[in-house]
Parts: structure tokens; C-alpha cells; sequence
């Protein structure tokens, strides 16, 4: 027998054992590596899924209730003559939340009412939810006449939602983006105000009357 016939014959003979070793494993093992393997295959096209289709994540926020849609925002205050304010809101697409009407109380919730004066300092969270919009009109019948402080997180104001308004300051957010139409138009005096760099759009007449 010549030297490479006995290599390919031991080369033969390798395989086999080791084909043999490779059946005798599975046979001990085939239940330990089913959920392993399993796992392994699972875990890799997850994987890949998610480079395929990752994406920046969104916060995740509760669903509001219907019972949470009506929430007060400011105490009545003798003293000031202020009534209590309440809104009405809702939850945007992202999970965010949208102030959409208001009342002096806790009913007939619509565009407020001229006995609703004073000061307003907006709840930056409501249900430990950002507050992101104002929506039209929601304020568009009160008389605020003090300062008017807006949520942190709003990114926007409708238009005609403080329209009869005529604060003596509006403190305006970094972050807000849209300033609607005649916001202030009816205000009658001007009043101190910043405007953050990162509007956008500013709205036809929104500060008609009092810039």
C-alpha cells in the first residue's frame, strides 16, 4: 500500500469517527441544544430586525382616562379676585397632551369666560404628561390680565386662544415652534414678552394691537 494511499484511507477513516462522535452528541444532547439553537436563531433575526428598522424610541406615556380629560389648573383666589381655571385636554399621536378648552369650573368647558381674570401660570406636565399644545380658541373669551406663563414643553399655540386677553407679561417657552393667528389681537396695551429663537411661524395679527 502505498503512503498516499493509507493518507486518504486514514483520512477516511477520520471522517467516519468523527461523523459517528457528531451522532453520538446530538443523540446525548439533541434536548439541550433544541431550546439553545432555538434562542440563538431567535435572538440573531431580532437582531437584525431591529438595525433594519431601528428608529429613535419616543417616550412611552399613559393613556389618559376620560376622567382625566378634565383637570383644574389654577385655585381660586379671593384675594387676586381670581376664579378657578379648568381645561379640558386631550393626548396627541406621540402620547403628549393638548389643552383644548377651558372653564372657570368644572363644566360648560369651551372658549372660558370674561370672569376668568388675573394670572395663569400653565402646569408644565398635567398627569405627569408634557403639555406640547394649546389648541384654537381654547382661552379666546378670557380676560387675563396678569401674567401669562406658558408650559416648558409647548411646541405649539392655536390661533385666537387668548384674543381678549390683555396680560402684563408673557413668558413664552424655548422650544415653542408655531405661534398662531391674532393670539393677542385684542390685547389693548403692550406687554412684556420674549420670543424664543426657536419659533418658526409666526401667525397673521397675532400681536395686532399691542406691537
Amino acid at each position: 500500500m502505498t503512503n498516499g494511499t493509507s493518507q486518504g484511507l486514514f483520512i477516511v477513516v477520520a471522517i467516519i469517527i468523527f461523523g459517528i462522535f457528531i451522532a453520538i452528541s446530538y443523540l446525548l444532547f439533541r434536548d439541550t441544544l433544541k431550546p439553545s439553537l432555538s434562542t440563538i436563531f431567535t435572538d440573531s433575526l431580532e437582531q437584525a430586525e431591529g438595525n433594519l428598522t431601528r428608529k429613535t424610541p419616543s417616550p412611552q406615556y399613559p393613556k389618559i382616562t376620560e376622567e382625566q380629560k378634565y383637570v383644574k389648573i389654577r385655585s381660586e383666589n379671593n384675594g387676586a379676585g381670581e376664579t378657578e381655571i379648568w381645561v379640558e385636554i386631550s393626548q396627541l399621536e406621540d402620547g403628549t397632551l393638548s389643552i383644548d378648552k377651558s372653564s372657570n369650573y368644572n363644566g360648560d368647558y369651551l372658549y372660558g369666560n370674561s370672569k376668568m381674570t388675573g394670572t395663569l401660570v400653565f402646569p408644565d406636565k398635567i398627569h405627569d404628561i408634557p403639555v406640547t399644545k394649546i389648541k384654537n380658541n381654547a382661552f379666546q373669551s378670557t380676560n387675563l390680565n396678569g401674567k401669562i406663563q406658558f408650559p416648558k414643553f409647548l411646541t405649539e399655540i392655536g390661533s385666537s386662544s387668548f384674543e381678549k386677553s390683555a396680560p402684563t407679561s408673557v413668558v413664552f417657552n424655548d422650544g415653542l415652534k408655531v405661534i398662531g393667528d391674532s393670539i393677542f389681537s385684542k390685547a389693548y396695551s403692550p406687554f412684556e414678552t420674549n420670543l424664543p429663537d426657536s419659533v418658526e411661524h409666526i401667525g397673521n395679527n397675532a400681536f395686532s394691537t399691542v406691537m
